[in-house]
């Protein structure tokens, strides 16, 4: 599993995939056994014993799968293979933060082991970027956005908006016409819509649109390692009636929820010239925030 992600990575760089898997090998075998010179002592044992180039290629990639971190990697990756969505993501961590999915670690602290070897990886893969000194969150970000594709209808539909009429409007008010434009009013007078790039989009669009319907004003991006639960809760939420939940929080005053709405969304130089349903979470947020405020 870890190699064929390493197989996509290099191809999103136009890279020799043979080379990126020996680094990535080559650095984690140094890492296991504490420094080059001893993982290459290492290799020139294993490469004493072989009789061909295929069978050292073998007994090398069983011992690089046999390192704890590595084990922990696929398993990770295996268990997060098929999930294809933030929302799948997060009911997954969830479901572990709950212990109905139990993990047995080979690693005594996973996370700074992984922290460890992903440091190390950055600097050796630098040299495939145009002599950059370092890979960059962005770069890999933009190795997701290159090898990673959604359509809005498949986003739309995991946030909870079955019909694009009460999910456009709102992608025309958080982001104008990036992805959508409003191209005039159909016979019965209701606004006609049409979707940019035939309505793909990358993994970084996406996670723009996900983040901007399911976060808080003040997060910045998803924390899924301390707050899976949470947002699982608040995915609940965001599916149901929105006008319902701000109603009773209103305690049926629906001239407060109309004034909070419009003030929310004026302050937030948010385009209120269409009609919206199916309020996102990150407005509610805003908008009880607002009225918790007011009846104080």
């Amino acid at each position: 599993m870890i190699l064929k992600q390493m197989d996509a990575i290099s191809e999103a760089l136009n890279l020799n995939s043979n080379e990126f898997q020996w680094d990535l090998i080559e650095v984690s075998l140094s890492y296991h056994f504490g420094s080059d010179s001893e993982a290459k002592k290492e290799l020139a044992l294993i490469k004493k014993d072989c009789i061909s180039i295929q069978e050292y290629s073998e007994k090398i990639t069983k011992v690089f799968m046999s390192i704890p971190v590595i084990k922990d990697i696929c398993q990770i990756l295996n268990l997060y293979n098929g999930l294809n969505s933030i929302t799948e993501i997060i009911d997954f961590a969830a479901k572990i933060k709950e212990e109905e999915i139990n993990i047995e670690f080979y690693c005594s602290d996973y996370n700074s082991e992984v922290n460890k070897l992903s440091k190390m990886l950055k600097i050796r893969f630098a040299k495939h970027l145009d002599g950059q000194s370092k890979i960059t969150d962005e770069v890999l970000e933009e190795i997701l956005a290159k090898t990673t594709k959604y359509t809005l209808k498949q986003t739309r539909e995991e946030l909870g908006y079955p019909d694009s009429r009460t999910f456009n409007p709102w992608l025309i008010a958080f982001f104008d016409d990036k992805y959508v434009t409003c191209t005039g009013k159909t016979k019965s007078g209701k606004p006609s819509y049409k979707s940019k790039k035939r309505g793909y989009i990358n993994f970084n669009e996406y996670l723009e649109i996900v983040s901007m319907f399911l976060l808080c004003e003040n997060e910045d991006y998803f924390d899924i390692e301390n707050c899976a639960l949470e947002y699982r809760d608040r995915i609940k939420m965001h599916k149901i009636t929105q006008k319902k939940v701000l109603k009773d929080l209103t305690k049926n005053d629906y001239k407060l929820l109309r004034e909070r709405v419009e003030d929310i969304l004026g302050l937030n130089n948010i385009n209120t010239s269409h009609e919206f349903r199916n309020i996102p979470f990150r407005i509610v947020s805003i908008i009880k925030k607002e009225i918790e405020n007011y009846n104080e």
